[in-house]
């Protein structure tokens, strides 16, 4: 799961289920819920705003692009996403890049956090993006520009952390598990690896840190087996020891 945040006095804890706009209910098995927006409906947004962010994306506003294996993905455009956010919350809103990184010199991962505000009451969403770096034809391990490559996952991560608000979630809910299940993917995983390498622990010495860490892996699970919301809760744990480290270096060369 991707950290969430509520900020307000009254705010209490709850399961969160994505509701479509109709009110219609499919069956549990067949259901692929990521937040409830039915219950912010009456705790932190105004009717009009749920009805906004859970309704059926216009088919206009949706593209299609090739994938891999010769397969098909559709998308929202990021300007769609942008428009909306400005649109439901009058421009008071902020995208943060809270770390990113380039991995084998041809991918580009980052991780970011939105942050909507309405009435007395802040939400904030954290994802990660990604996206292949591309490269001159005639020279192939010459980037062609490193800040679009940045944009795009920058574009990519933005989309992430709206889509759990519920703008676009009936093109994007589809091919995504239950957030507070959902297992780290490929680029959740380079980052944290590189974070671990980057506060002095091996591969190995990472899993079994990571495993010892009880207040964000109770179950002491291997970073393969467990789920978005572990692996995001151990980077400011992993940038806190990396700081560490780097304050024992410093003293052990004065002394």
């Amino acid at each position: 799961m991707a950290e969430d945040q509520v900020t307000d006095q009254s705010a209490k804890d709850g399961e969160f289920q994505l509701v479509p706009p109709d009110g219609t209910k499919k069956d549990p098995e067949e259901e692929e819920p990521t937040i409830d927006l039915k219950a912010l409906q009456s705790k932190y947004l105004d009717e009009a705003t749920v009805n906004l962010l859970t309704r059926k994306t216009p088919e206009n506003e949706i593209a299609v692009r090739p994938g891999r294996g010769q397969q098909t993905f559709r998308y929202v455009p990021i300007s769609w996403f942008i428009n909306q956010l400005n649109i439901l919350f009058g421009f008071n809103w902020d995208f943060e890049i809270l770390d990113w990184g380039i991995e084998a010199k041809k991918h580009v991962w980052l991780r970011g956090r939105l942050t909507v505000r309405t009435k007395d009451i802040s939400i904030t969403k954290t994802q990660f993006g990604g996206a292949e770096m591309k490269f001159l034809r005639n020279q192939p391990t010459e980037p062609v520009d490193y800040a679009d490559d940045l944009k795009a996952a920058a574009s990519d991560c933005l989309k992430k952390c709206a889509s759990l608000l519920g703008l676009a979630w009936d093109v994007y809910s589809g091919s995504r598990e239950k957030m507070t299940e959902a297992k780290p993917d490929n680029t959740q995983l380079i980052a944290f690896y590189k974070r671990g390498e980057e506060a002095g622990l091996s591969k190995e010495g990472l899993d079994e840190w990571f495993k010892g860490q009880g207040d964000i892996n109770k179950e002491g699970k291997h970073p393969d087996e467990a789920v978005q919301a572990e692996i995001l809760g151990a980077f400011s744990k992993l940038l806190k020891l990396k700081k560490e480290n780097e304050e024992k270096e410093k003293v052990a060369v004065v002394t």
